[in-house]
């Protein structure tokens, strides 16, 4: 078995700053040197186990177990140190445009066509800064590192700014979840990706609310009936654009009960994620009424069941430019994320009227997702709350009878708006 010694450096004893560096002796009489600035005693020991195990396999004639390839894989200095010394072998692997490639051909018919032209932006970008024809084996974890921090000060091409912190880290874990599915189909030892931290994908400052005044005056500058139905459906159903309205049938509005089905292809591969019912509120009945009585006066028939609401081919492209100019007829000033914000004010309207639990469900995510990335307390928030006068309601009485604070405010909120909700 291999063993491992220590060594002070320098020799001197009254030189200041002596580093203790360690020696892995091997059995063969060769010996492996791990400085002390660089490793820790425990590591030098885990370093010491692996080498053993080396030994051990060579001996015996066994395959390394992946468990102590990955050990090795997380360690690329001494990793270098076992290559030098004939101890391992460099697995050449795929270069990173095979491995892309690959992944691609692997994932298309799992991934969404939206998932996979974001993706393909991330991976375009990867590909110019770190070169196709690298090795996906020889990328360290020290330079997916420092690729990660160039991106944070990149600039957009839209805005001045740096990128957010929510657009980088989602290139960070795309990123990752390519070298997770390289490590697991074997094609990598490990993900260099792995242990950099990401941070937040919430950014409230995005987030607009649209509010009724102004939706009101979009709606009356809409060109058709059609794009009328549609603005409403974003707004008032919160539906996503561009999948949900473009999977919506006359089959799925239901004038007697009163509700809509929206169909969500992006929420379908989970458990009774592929489509929900919403209330057809009547801001929503009228245009949905509207529409339906122009298509039966065009095609002097009744609309069939299974026909789409909508006209095929809608996305989110080549929805934007017309929708732009509805907003500067109807004087509204645009705002980010055009179609993300129209489905956030739904969610800010409903969940002021029914429980957390039961908005989610309507809109179909969960209140978790609601809270990051939908919710954010606006105006009418603000007036509503003063108008109700939420802690006027506690009179100096109250005061001097409540027995503890927690009993002051359930008197103050017994009278409030929040009661009953």
């Amino acid at each position: 078995m291999a063993r491992m010694k220590t060594k002070l450096y320098p020799k001197e004893p009254r030189k200041p700053r002596r580093v203790r560096n360690f020696e892995l002796v091997l059995n063969s009489g060769g010996v492996l040197c791990l400085p002390g600035s660089t490793y820790t005693e425990s590591a030098a020991r885990e370093c010491l186990a692996i080498l053993n195990e080396i030994e051990r396999c060579y001996k015996v004639g066994d395959k390394l177990e992946p468990r102590w390839e990955a050990m090795i894989a997380a360690r690329p200095d001494f990793k270098e140190r076992l290559v030098k010394k004939g101890l391992v072998e460099i697995k050449e692997g795929p270069t990173l445009g095979e491995l892309l490639r690959r992944y691609c051909d692997a994932k298309k018919r799992v991934l969404k066509a939206s998932t996979q032209r974001t993706d393909g932006v991330v991976f375009k970008a990867f590909l110019e800064e770190i070169g196709a024809e690298t090795r996906a084996n020889e990328l360290t974890r020290q330079e997916a590192f420092e690729y990660i921090e160039r991106l944070k000060k990149r600039p957009p091409k839209r805005r001045g700014a740096r990128l957010a912190e929510a657009t980088w880290t989602k290139w960070l874990t795309t990123l990752k979840k390519l070298f997770n599915w390289a490590v697991e189909n074997e094609l990598v030892d490990a993900n260099p990706f792995g242990k950099i931290r990401g941070g937040s994908q919430t950014n409230k400052e995005r987030i607009f609310y649209v509010d009724l005044n102004a939706s009101a005056r979009i709606l009356d500058a809409c060109p058709s009936q059609e794009w009328r139905t549609l603005f409403a459906f974003m707004r008032y159903a919160g539906a996503r654009a561009e999948s949900e309205p473009r999977e919506l049938r006359w089959g799925d509005v239901d004038f007697e009960r009163r509700r809509l089905t929206i169909r969500s292809p992006k929420t379908e591969r989970y458990k009774g994620g592929d489509k929900r019912d919403y209330p057809l509120f009547r801001e929503l009945e009228r245009e949905f009424r509207a529409l339906k009585s122009e298509r039966e006066e065009t095609s002097g028939g009744p609309v069939d069941v299974d026909d789409f609401v909508f006209r095929r081919g809608l996305t989110a492209s080549n929805m934007r430019k017309p929708f732009l100019k509805i907003l500067k007829r109807a004087g509204v000033e645009p705002w980010e994320k055009l179609f993300h914000n129209l489905r956030a004010s739904c969610d800010q309207d409903v969940s002021g009227y029914a429980p957390a639990h039961v908005a989610a469900e309507f809109l179909g995510h969960s209140p978790t997702v609601a809270a990051r990335h939908y919710l954010k307390a606006n105006d009418g928030d603000f007036a509503r709350l003063l108008g109700g006068g939420v802690f006027g309601a506690v009179e100096p009485v109250a005061r001097e009878t409540a027995a503890s604070f927690g009993a002051v405010l359930d008197v103050a909120f017994a009278e409030t708006p929040f009661n009953g909700r």
